[in-house]
Protein backbone atom coordinates (compact mmCIF):
# COMPACT_ATOMS: atom_id res chain seq x y z
CA UNK A 1 0.00 0.00 0.00
CA UNK A 2 1.20 3.50 -0.68
CA UNK A 3 1.75 4.36 2.88
CA UNK A 4 3.15 1.41 4.12
CA UNK A 5 5.77 1.70 1.01
CA UNK A 6 6.74 5.48 1.83
CA UNK A 7 7.17 5.19 5.67
CA UNK A 8 9.02 1.88 4.98
CA UNK A 9 11.34 3.66 2.74
CA UNK A 10 11.91 6.63 4.97
CA UNK A 11 10.14 9.28 1.86
CA UNK A 12 8.58 12.01 2.91
CA UNK A 13 5.91 14.42 1.80
CA UNK A 14 5.98 16.64 -1.30
CA UNK A 15 6.53 20.30 -0.01
CA UNK A 16 3.43 22.50 -0.16
CA UNK A 17 3.05 25.41 -2.62
CA UNK A 18 1.32 28.48 -1.66
CA UNK A 19 0.37 30.23 -4.75
CA UNK A 20 -0.11 34.11 -4.32
CA UNK A 21 -3.27 35.34 -5.65
CA UNK A 22 -5.49 38.33 -4.88
CA UNK A 23 -8.15 36.99 -2.99
CA UNK A 24 -11.44 38.45 -2.14
CA UNK A 25 -11.32 41.61 0.62
CA UNK A 26 -12.77 41.16 3.93
CA UNK A 27 -14.73 43.56 5.46
CA UNK A 28 -13.02 45.37 8.54
CA UNK A 29 -14.74 46.85 11.89
CA UNK A 30 -13.04 50.43 12.69
CA UNK A 31 -13.95 52.09 15.53
CA UNK A 32 -16.27 54.46 13.23
CA UNK A 33 -18.37 50.97 11.86
CA UNK A 34 -17.90 48.51 9.31
CA UNK A 35 -16.23 49.50 6.33
CA UNK A 36 -16.20 47.23 3.48
CA UNK A 37 -12.71 46.87 1.43
CA UNK A 38 -13.72 46.52 -2.34
CA UNK A 39 -13.86 43.17 -3.59
CA UNK A 40 -11.11 41.57 -6.00
CA UNK A 41 -11.60 37.80 -7.25
CA UNK A 42 -13.13 35.69 -5.19
CA UNK A 43 -12.33 32.17 -4.27
CA UNK A 44 -15.12 31.57 -1.83
CA UNK A 45 -18.06 33.26 -0.08
CA UNK A 46 -15.94 32.96 3.11
CA UNK A 47 -17.04 35.88 5.06
CA UNK A 48 -20.64 37.24 5.81
CA UNK A 49 -19.39 39.31 8.67
CA UNK A 50 -16.43 40.95 10.53
CA UNK A 51 -13.28 39.72 11.48
CA UNK A 52 -13.34 41.43 15.48
CA UNK A 53 -16.82 41.47 16.11
CA UNK A 54 -17.86 40.33 19.46
CA UNK A 55 -20.19 37.59 19.40
CA UNK A 56 -23.76 37.48 21.08
CA UNK A 57 -23.70 34.96 23.83
CA UNK A 58 -27.41 35.23 25.09
CA UNK A 59 -29.33 32.47 26.25
CA UNK A 60 -25.91 30.29 26.76
CA UNK A 61 -26.39 29.88 30.39
CA UNK A 62 -23.88 28.49 32.66
CA UNK A 63 -21.94 26.90 29.62
CA UNK A 64 -19.09 29.90 29.01
CA UNK A 65 -17.63 29.17 32.72
CA UNK A 66 -17.93 25.73 32.71
CA UNK A 67 -16.25 25.31 29.19
CA UNK A 68 -13.32 27.91 30.49
CA UNK A 69 -12.95 25.77 33.48
CA UNK A 70 -12.16 22.52 31.53
CA UNK A 71 -10.32 24.21 28.83
CA UNK A 72 -6.88 22.48 27.61
CA UNK A 73 -4.31 23.92 24.85
CA UNK A 74 -2.92 21.37 22.80
CA UNK A 75 -0.01 20.66 19.98
CA UNK A 76 1.49 17.85 18.34
CA UNK A 77 5.16 18.27 17.53
CA UNK A 78 8.55 16.58 17.59
CA UNK A 79 10.89 19.77 17.47
CA UNK A 80 10.77 22.22 19.62
CA UNK A 81 12.22 25.39 16.91
CA UNK A 82 13.54 25.46 13.20
CA UNK A 83 14.18 27.75 10.78
CA UNK A 84 12.65 28.19 7.51
CA UNK A 85 14.61 29.01 4.09
CA UNK A 86 14.53 32.78 5.08
CA UNK A 87 15.56 32.34 8.22
CA UNK A 88 12.56 32.55 9.94
CA UNK A 89 12.71 31.06 13.04
CA UNK A 90 9.62 29.28 14.03
CA UNK A 91 9.56 28.02 17.90
CA UNK A 92 7.16 26.05 20.23
CA UNK A 93 7.93 28.45 22.91
CA UNK A 94 6.19 31.31 20.82
CA UNK A 95 3.12 29.37 21.44
CA UNK A 96 3.74 28.31 24.99
CA UNK A 97 4.43 31.78 25.90
CA UNK A 98 1.25 33.40 24.51
CA UNK A 99 -1.23 30.32 25.94
CA UNK A 100 0.04 31.09 29.18
CA UNK A 101 -0.05 35.11 29.10
CA UNK A 102 -3.74 34.64 27.78
CA UNK A 103 -4.43 32.82 30.87
CA UNK A 104 -4.66 29.02 29.89
CA UNK A 105 -1.77 27.61 31.99
CA UNK A 106 1.11 25.60 30.39
CA UNK A 107 0.57 24.41 26.85
CA UNK A 108 0.21 20.15 26.63
CA UNK A 109 2.36 19.20 23.96
CA UNK A 110 3.08 15.07 22.62
CA UNK A 111 5.31 14.48 20.03
CA UNK A 112 8.64 15.31 21.55
CA UNK A 113 9.36 12.35 22.80
CA UNK A 114 6.99 9.71 21.60
CA UNK A 115 7.54 10.30 17.77
CA UNK A 116 11.75 9.23 18.11
CA UNK A 117 10.51 6.00 20.22
CA UNK A 118 11.32 3.01 18.27
CA UNK A 119 8.74 1.36 21.20
CA UNK A 120 6.04 3.54 20.66
CA UNK A 121 5.92 3.00 16.90
CA UNK A 122 6.47 -0.45 17.80
CA UNK A 123 3.11 -0.66 19.70
CA UNK A 124 1.33 1.56 17.01
CA UNK A 125 2.43 -1.58 14.48
CA UNK A 126 1.03 -3.88 16.60
CA UNK A 127 -2.24 -1.98 17.48
CA UNK A 128 -2.98 -1.38 13.87
CA UNK A 129 -1.44 -3.27 12.17
CA UNK A 130 -2.73 -3.32 8.33
CA UNK A 131 -1.76 0.40 8.97
CA UNK A 132 1.82 -0.09 10.41
CA UNK A 133 2.47 -3.54 10.01
CA UNK A 134 6.00 -4.88 8.61
CA UNK A 135 9.26 -3.69 8.72
CA UNK A 136 10.37 -0.93 11.48
CA UNK A 137 9.44 2.43 10.32
CA UNK A 138 12.13 4.67 9.31
CA UNK A 139 13.11 7.22 12.31
CA UNK A 140 14.88 9.40 10.46
CA UNK A 141 15.54 13.80 10.71
CA UNK A 142 15.32 15.84 7.96
CA UNK A 143 16.63 19.61 7.79
CA UNK A 144 15.81 19.86 11.88
CA UNK A 145 12.35 18.85 11.09
CA UNK A 146 11.30 14.93 11.67
CA UNK A 147 8.28 12.38 11.14
CA UNK A 148 5.39 14.82 11.77
CA UNK A 149 6.71 17.22 9.12
CA UNK A 150 7.54 14.07 6.74
CA UNK A 151 4.60 12.35 7.01
CA UNK A 152 2.17 14.66 8.39
CA UNK A 153 -1.11 12.13 8.92
CA UNK A 154 0.66 10.48 11.86
CA UNK A 155 0.11 13.58 14.21
CA UNK A 156 -3.48 12.55 14.63
CA UNK A 157 -2.46 9.20 15.62
CA UNK A 158 -0.36 11.01 17.91
CA UNK A 159 -2.90 12.98 19.05
CA UNK A 160 -5.48 10.10 19.43
CA UNK A 161 -2.66 8.09 21.49
CA UNK A 162 -2.41 10.76 23.72
CA UNK A 163 -6.08 12.01 24.30
CA UNK A 164 -7.28 8.31 25.20
CA UNK A 165 -7.09 8.99 29.07
CA UNK A 166 -8.32 12.24 29.34
CA UNK A 167 -11.92 12.35 30.55
CA UNK A 168 -15.03 13.15 28.57
CA UNK A 169 -16.06 16.36 28.95
CA UNK A 170 -12.56 18.14 28.85
CA UNK A 171 -12.53 20.86 26.05
CA UNK A 172 -9.36 20.14 24.25
CA UNK A 173 -7.62 22.99 21.87
CA UNK A 174 -5.31 21.97 19.48
CA UNK A 175 -3.55 24.28 16.96
CA UNK A 176 -0.43 23.42 15.11
CA UNK A 177 2.55 24.11 17.22
CA UNK A 178 5.37 26.05 15.38
CA UNK A 179 3.05 29.23 13.44
CA UNK A 180 0.42 30.20 15.80
CA UNK A 181 -0.10 32.76 18.60
CA UNK A 182 -3.28 33.35 20.98
CA UNK A 183 -4.68 36.12 21.34
CA UNK A 184 -7.36 35.62 23.82
CA UNK A 185 -7.78 33.60 26.92
CA UNK A 186 -9.87 31.02 27.92
CA UNK A 187 -13.04 33.04 28.94
CA UNK A 188 -13.44 33.89 25.34
CA UNK A 189 -12.62 31.06 23.55
CA UNK A 190 -15.66 29.39 26.09
CA UNK A 191 -17.86 32.41 25.33
CA UNK A 192 -17.44 31.56 21.56
CA UNK A 193 -17.49 27.87 21.37
CA UNK A 194 -21.10 28.06 23.66
CA UNK A 195 -22.53 30.59 20.92
CA UNK A 196 -21.33 28.26 18.14
CA UNK A 197 -23.21 25.42 19.90
CA UNK A 198 -26.38 27.28 20.47
CA UNK A 199 -26.35 28.76 16.92
CA UNK A 200 -26.34 24.88 15.59
CA UNK A 201 -28.84 23.31 17.62
CA UNK A 202 -32.51 24.71 16.90
CA UNK A 203 -33.56 23.73 20.52
CA UNK A 204 -31.21 26.15 22.56
CA UNK A 205 -27.91 24.99 24.32
CA UNK A 206 -27.35 21.18 23.63
CA UNK A 207 -26.26 18.53 25.95
CA UNK A 208 -22.61 17.90 26.79
CA UNK A 209 -22.40 14.97 24.67
CA UNK A 210 -24.08 16.89 21.87
CA UNK A 211 -22.06 19.17 21.19
CA UNK A 212 -20.40 20.01 17.97
CA UNK A 213 -16.57 19.97 17.14
CA UNK A 214 -15.42 23.77 15.72
CA UNK A 215 -12.78 23.23 12.88
CA UNK A 216 -10.69 25.99 11.35
CA UNK A 217 -11.46 27.00 8.09
CA UNK A 218 -9.86 27.95 4.48
CA UNK A 219 -10.49 29.00 1.04
CA UNK A 220 -9.02 26.55 -0.24
CA UNK A 221 -9.93 22.84 -0.91
CA UNK A 222 -6.50 21.44 0.14
CA UNK A 223 -5.13 18.98 -0.64
CA UNK A 224 -7.68 17.98 -3.64
CA UNK A 225 -8.36 19.73 -6.88
CA UNK A 226 -10.54 22.69 -6.19
CA UNK A 227 -14.11 23.51 -8.08
CA UNK A 228 -13.96 24.87 -11.65
CA UNK A 229 -10.80 22.46 -12.73
CA UNK A 230 -12.46 19.09 -13.26
CA UNK A 231 -10.62 18.43 -16.74
CA UNK A 232 -7.17 18.77 -15.43
CA UNK A 233 -5.34 16.35 -13.47
CA UNK A 234 -3.69 17.60 -9.93
CA UNK A 235 -4.18 17.26 -6.51
CA UNK A 236 -4.95 14.21 -4.33
CA UNK A 237 -6.68 11.62 -5.67
CA UNK A 238 -7.94 12.96 -8.51
CA UNK A 239 -7.71 9.74 -10.52
CA UNK A 240 -9.20 7.64 -7.95
CA UNK A 241 -13.09 6.94 -6.60
CA UNK A 242 -13.44 6.92 -2.88
CA UNK A 243 -16.55 5.51 -1.03
CA UNK A 244 -17.76 7.35 1.75
CA UNK A 245 -20.24 6.56 4.37
CA UNK A 246 -19.99 2.51 3.84
CA UNK A 247 -21.95 0.41 6.89
CA UNK A 248 -21.09 -3.33 7.47
CA UNK A 249 -23.69 -5.01 4.77
CA UNK A 250 -24.40 -1.30 3.41
CA UNK A 251 -22.62 0.40 0.14
CA UNK A 252 -22.10 3.57 0.36
CA UNK A 253 -21.73 6.31 -1.86
CA UNK A 254 -18.86 6.90 -4.29
CA UNK A 255 -17.16 10.30 -5.00
CA UNK A 256 -14.50 10.80 -7.27
CA UNK A 257 -11.57 12.58 -6.35
CA UNK A 258 -12.13 15.39 -8.90
CA UNK A 259 -15.50 15.75 -6.68
CA UNK A 260 -14.06 16.28 -2.97
CA UNK A 261 -14.38 19.45 -3.09
CA UNK A 262 -17.99 19.99 -4.25
CA UNK A 263 -19.06 16.91 -1.97
CA UNK A 264 -17.92 18.86 0.64
CA UNK A 265 -19.76 21.55 0.27
CA UNK A 266 -22.22 20.10 -0.36
CA UNK A 267 -22.83 17.98 2.56
CA UNK A 268 -20.56 19.31 5.29
CA UNK A 269 -20.09 23.43 4.79
CA UNK A 270 -20.85 25.56 1.41
CA UNK A 271 -19.48 28.36 2.61
CA UNK A 272 -15.51 27.37 3.57
CA UNK A 273 -13.34 24.43 3.69
CA UNK A 274 -11.44 23.08 6.81
CA UNK A 275 -8.60 23.43 7.26
CA UNK A 276 -6.32 21.10 10.12
CA UNK A 277 -4.45 23.47 12.19
CA UNK A 278 -6.95 24.50 14.82
CA UNK A 279 -10.10 22.05 16.25
CA UNK A 280 -11.88 23.16 19.56
CA UNK A 281 -14.37 20.60 21.22
CA UNK A 282 -15.02 17.98 23.84
CA UNK A 283 -12.20 15.19 24.34
CA UNK A 284 -15.19 12.10 23.80
CA UNK A 285 -16.19 14.00 20.41
CA UNK A 286 -12.22 14.72 19.20
CA UNK A 287 -11.34 10.74 19.75
CA UNK A 288 -14.72 10.17 17.94
CA UNK A 289 -13.43 11.86 14.78
CA UNK A 290 -9.92 11.05 14.97
CA UNK A 291 -10.41 6.88 15.21
CA UNK A 292 -12.81 7.91 11.88
CA UNK A 293 -9.31 8.46 10.09
CA UNK A 294 -7.86 4.91 10.92
CA UNK A 295 -9.93 3.07 8.51
CA UNK A 296 -8.14 5.37 5.92
CA UNK A 297 -4.82 5.15 7.17
CA UNK A 298 -5.21 1.02 6.73
CA UNK A 299 -6.15 1.74 2.91
CA UNK A 300 -3.37 3.08 2.75
CA UNK A 301 -4.43 6.83 2.39
CA UNK A 302 -2.01 9.60 3.57
CA UNK A 303 0.77 11.16 3.68
CA UNK A 304 -1.54 14.16 3.71
CA UNK A 305 -2.96 14.71 7.12
CA UNK A 306 -5.98 17.37 6.09
CA UNK A 307 -6.52 14.28 3.24
CA UNK A 308 -7.41 12.27 6.44
CA UNK A 309 -9.43 14.80 8.17
CA UNK A 310 -11.35 15.59 5.00
CA UNK A 311 -12.16 11.43 4.91
CA UNK A 312 -13.50 11.50 8.08
CA UNK A 313 -15.31 14.12 7.92
CA UNK A 314 -17.25 13.02 4.44
CA UNK A 315 -17.50 9.70 6.06
CA UNK A 316 -19.56 11.04 8.97
CA UNK A 317 -21.48 13.41 6.70
CA UNK A 318 -22.95 10.35 4.77
CA UNK A 319 -23.64 8.21 7.17
CA UNK A 320 -25.03 10.27 9.39
CA UNK A 321 -26.72 12.44 7.33
CA UNK A 322 -24.23 15.50 9.09
CA UNK A 323 -20.51 15.93 10.11
CA UNK A 324 -21.72 16.76 13.48
CA UNK A 325 -18.65 19.44 13.23
CA UNK A 326 -19.09 23.45 12.62
CA UNK A 327 -16.60 24.99 10.16
CA UNK A 328 -15.30 28.06 11.52
CA UNK A 329 -16.46 30.15 8.49
CA UNK A 330 -16.98 33.61 9.97
CA UNK A 331 -13.62 33.26 12.09
CA UNK A 332 -14.88 33.55 15.34
CA UNK A 333 -12.16 31.13 16.73
CA UNK A 334 -9.30 30.83 14.37
CA UNK A 335 -7.90 33.13 11.83
CA UNK A 336 -6.29 31.19 8.92
CA UNK A 337 -4.42 34.19 7.32
CA UNK A 338 -3.06 31.89 4.04
CA UNK A 339 -4.04 33.98 1.21
CA UNK A 340 -4.49 37.08 2.55
CA UNK A 341 -2.96 39.86 0.49
CA UNK A 342 -0.60 42.79 2.52
CA UNK A 343 -3.27 44.82 3.16
CA UNK A 344 -5.45 42.66 4.08
CA UNK A 345 -3.03 40.73 6.74
CA UNK A 346 -2.26 44.29 8.14
CA UNK A 347 -6.09 44.54 8.72
CA UNK A 348 -6.45 41.24 10.06
CA UNK A 349 -3.48 41.91 12.99
CA UNK A 350 -3.96 45.45 13.34
CA UNK A 351 -4.90 44.92 16.85
CA UNK A 352 -2.87 42.19 18.66
CA UNK A 353 0.27 42.99 16.14
CA UNK A 354 0.50 45.99 15.98
CA UNK A 355 2.87 47.07 18.71
CA UNK A 356 0.52 49.13 20.16
CA UNK A 357 -0.22 49.78 24.27
CA UNK A 358 -2.32 47.39 25.33
CA UNK A 359 -6.07 48.23 24.80
CA UNK A 360 -5.89 50.17 21.53
CA UNK A 361 -5.23 49.89 17.96
CA UNK A 362 -3.95 51.82 15.34
CA UNK A 363 -8.31 51.51 14.19
CA UNK A 364 -9.47 51.77 18.21
CA UNK A 365 -10.82 48.23 18.80
CA UNK A 366 -9.64 46.46 21.88
CA UNK A 367 -7.47 43.39 21.17
CA UNK A 368 -9.29 40.78 22.53
CA UNK A 369 -12.29 41.89 19.74
CA UNK A 370 -10.06 39.81 17.52
CA UNK A 371 -10.10 36.03 16.81
CA UNK A 372 -8.37 34.06 20.03
CA UNK A 373 -6.19 31.75 17.93
CA UNK A 374 -4.12 33.62 14.74
CA UNK A 375 -3.07 30.91 12.62
CA UNK A 376 -0.05 32.35 10.15
CA UNK A 377 -0.28 29.08 7.59
CA UNK A 378 1.01 29.35 4.11
CA UNK A 379 2.00 33.29 2.60
CA UNK A 380 0.17 34.19 6.16
CA UNK A 381 4.32 33.34 7.61
CA UNK A 382 5.41 36.56 5.93
CA UNK A 383 4.31 38.23 8.98
CA UNK A 384 4.99 36.12 11.70
CA UNK A 385 8.17 37.08 12.90
CA UNK A 386 6.55 40.96 13.06
CA UNK A 387 4.05 39.63 14.86
CA UNK A 388 5.97 37.62 18.04
CA UNK A 389 8.12 40.46 18.08
CA UNK A 390 4.83 42.79 18.98
CA UNK A 391 3.38 39.91 20.97
CA UNK A 392 6.41 39.00 22.76
CA UNK A 393 8.76 41.64 22.46
CA UNK A 394 11.01 40.91 25.39
CA UNK A 395 10.97 37.27 24.68
CA UNK A 396 8.53 36.19 27.41
CA UNK A 397 5.65 37.62 29.32
CA UNK A 398 6.42 40.10 31.67
CA UNK A 399 4.35 38.26 34.24
CA UNK A 400 6.43 34.94 33.47
CA UNK A 401 9.03 34.22 36.16
CA UNK A 402 12.57 34.14 34.32
CA UNK A 403 14.32 31.11 36.53
CA UNK A 404 14.81 28.25 34.59
CA UNK A 405 12.51 26.12 36.08
CA UNK A 406 9.46 24.25 36.32
CA UNK A 407 7.03 25.35 38.56
CA UNK A 408 4.69 21.89 39.10
CA UNK A 409 5.46 18.20 38.59
CA UNK A 410 4.92 17.31 35.70
CA UNK A 411 5.68 20.01 34.08
CA UNK A 412 9.34 20.03 31.77
CA UNK A 413 11.18 23.84 31.08
CA UNK A 414 12.49 23.72 27.50
CA UNK A 415 16.11 25.07 26.68
CA UNK A 416 14.34 27.47 24.75
CA UNK A 417 12.87 29.33 27.63
CA UNK A 418 9.46 28.30 28.48
CA UNK A 419 7.08 25.85 30.53
CA UNK A 420 4.83 23.44 28.79
CA UNK A 421 3.55 19.97 30.13
CA UNK A 422 4.86 17.02 27.80
CA UNK A 423 2.18 14.86 27.85
CA UNK A 424 4.57 11.51 26.90
CA UNK A 425 5.94 12.18 30.53
CA UNK A 426 2.33 11.27 32.15
CA UNK A 427 3.04 7.84 30.83
CA UNK A 428 6.28 6.76 30.15
CA UNK A 429 7.08 7.27 26.28
CA UNK A 430 8.44 3.87 26.42
CA UNK A 431 4.78 2.34 27.13
CA UNK A 432 3.44 1.55 23.49
CA UNK A 433 -0.15 1.99 22.43
CA UNK A 434 -1.30 -1.79 22.64
CA UNK A 435 0.18 -1.71 26.85
CA UNK A 436 -2.51 0.90 27.80
CA UNK A 437 -6.45 0.51 28.73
Amino acid sequence: RPLLDLLRAGVGSSKRRYPLRRLRKLPVATSAGIRTQEEGVAWLPRLDTPVGVQWATEGVGSCPSQVAARLQVWAISDTIRYFDEAMTKYSLCFLARTVRRAGFGPLRVTGLRRTHSPAFWSGLQRKYPEAFGGPPVQLQGERGRFMLQRYPMLRYVMLLEAVESVPDDTVILVVDPLDVLLNAGPDAVAATYCALQMDHHSLGMPAVADERLVLASERECYPFQPDGTFNQMGGYGSDRMFEFGSLPGLQGRPVHGRRICAEFRRTVSNRAFANGGGLLGRAAQVRSLLRGMIPWLERGEGPEAQALLYFALLDRAVARHGAGVVIDSDARVFTTLHGADPQDVRDLIQGPCGCKPQGASAEGHHPATWPPVLHFNGNGKRVFSKCVSCMLPDGRPAHEASESQPHAPGHTWLPEGCEIIDVDLAHSFHDSPDQKK
